[in-house]
């Protein structure tokens, strides 16, 4: 746990207060939908990851603070409009999503509950919206998002990213027994 979060521009300290608060540490998104989505997630577009770190529950507060001044705050279904904003990162990033992190395993038990209402807003802007298809598409569409901006932009925040995200696929993928079997029939299939 140590070593992981000395590399992370997340402290240690800080996770542990969320964590007793029963909050999780996410990764700010710029997100995109049409109304398919909400039957099918691999059509959520993510337009950009960002290197901004926001507890679950303030990125919620900001959300329903905006969406009191302005309804389309989240954004709607139309992928050609702007994408809303819900919250502002630190760099005054506009944020429509999040994705929470795998840090450690404490951290993982909270952050994969709280990711489900979190998805489910994401995908149909109904926190009940939720399916488990959900949860197993959207980290990895963060993930090829946080790849491809990496190739495009290499820096050591991109590489951060890349990193957090696919430690947080990683550590899916090896949790589900279900959803491991399907992803070697998928790649095999592919193959």
């Amino acid at each position: 746990m140590d070593a992981k979060l000395g590399q992370c521009p997340i402290s240690q300290c800080g996770v542990v207060d969320l964590m007793r608060n029963k909050d999780c540490m996410c990764l700010g998104l710029a997100i995109k939908r049409s109304e398919a989505t909400i039957s099918d997630p691999t059509k959520l577009i993510i337009a950009n990851v960002y290197p901004v770190y926001m507890s679950l529950d303030s990125f919620l507060e900001s959300a329903i603070y905006n969406l009191k001044l302005n309804q389309d705050a989240a954004g709607n279904f139309d992928i050609r409009d702007e994408a809303g904003k819900l919250a502002v990162g630190a760099g005054r990033e506009e944020l429509t999503g999040l994705m929470p992190l795998y840090l450690f395993p404490e951290h993982w038990e909270l952050a994969k509950r709280k990711a489900q209402s979190l998805f489910g807003f994401m995908c149909t802007l109904e926190p009940l919206g939720y399916t488990s298809g959900q949860f197993f598409t959207i980290p990895y569409l963060v993930l090829l998002k946080a790849l491809t901006q990496n190739i495009e932009q290499p820096s050591q925040s991109h590489e951060q990213i890349v990193e957090l995200v696919a430690e947080t696929c990683s550590k899916m993928l090896a949790s589900n027994e279900t959803f491991k079997k399907q992803t070697i029939e998928a790649l095999f299939a592919f193959l």
